[in-house]
């Protein structure tokens, strides 16, 4: 299971980079911009912050909605991708070609016509990624069988910590992990980040 992905969502401290960036299987910090999220940081927070990402690790911009030229322009020097929600596929098109960046299609599976949306940005988007039907970040799970006709690469999110990523590393090696591993709503607890990634790399050496 050498392949193992983690991206770690929410990340609004320094301690929680320094703790994630130990291991080797966490390869992404997502960095949010949502005014209604705790974990929203401005652009000028998000940017002392993404400075301090190791190269091995990918910086992910987390959006909600088309953002505008300008944020775009602003910050696509500080990411490697944008994972966005609720946005079209020409959006989606138009979002590449302005930042010239990859592309993760968030998307919020509460039921198969909703996963099944996915179909309309393959070739479009670089990867996608799942998420419980809650507001956007929560620790909402979902039904994991409605991701069986899913053929294209994807990111498993929605209330996965330390006790089900046995679980959820069955049904993709991608995985985001964020609610699970805060103190309070929009605080990453680094005893946490430690035990969830731990955790992942005994797995890996097990398989």
């Amino acid at each position: 299971m050498s392949n193992v992905e983690i991206k770690i969502c929410g990340i609004t401290s320094e301690e929680a980079i320094i703790a994630a960036s130990k291991y080797q299987c966490c390869k992404y910090l997502g960095f949010v911009t949502y005014n209604k999220s705790k974990r929203h940081l401005t652009i000028g927070q998000a940017e002392r912050l993404t400075k301090l990402v190791p190269k091995h690790i990918k910086r992910v911009s987390v959006l909600v909605g088309m953002p505008t030229k300008d944020f775009i322009d602003k910050t696509k020097k500080m990411y490697e991708y944008f994972q966005i929600y609720d946005a079209s596929p020409s959006q989606i098109q138009q979002l590449k070609l302005i930042s010239g960046k990859k592309v993760i299609v968030a998307i919020k599976a509460k039921d198969q016509k909703a996963v099944d949306l996915h179909k309309q940005y393959i070739g479009v988007a670089d990867s996608f990624l799942f998420d419980g039907s809650s507001s956007y970040g929560t620790s909402a799970s979902f039904n994991w069988d409605y991701l069986k006709t899913v053929k294209s690469s994807f990111f498993l999110a929605g209330g996965i910590g330390v006790e089900n990523i046995s679980d959820a590393l069955t049904i993709s090696p991608q995985i985001d992990s964020n609610s699970k591993l805060e103190e309070t709503e929009g605080k990453k607890s680094v005893k946490k980040i430690k035990e969830f990634l731990l955790k992942v790399k005994e797995i890996n050496e097990q398989n």
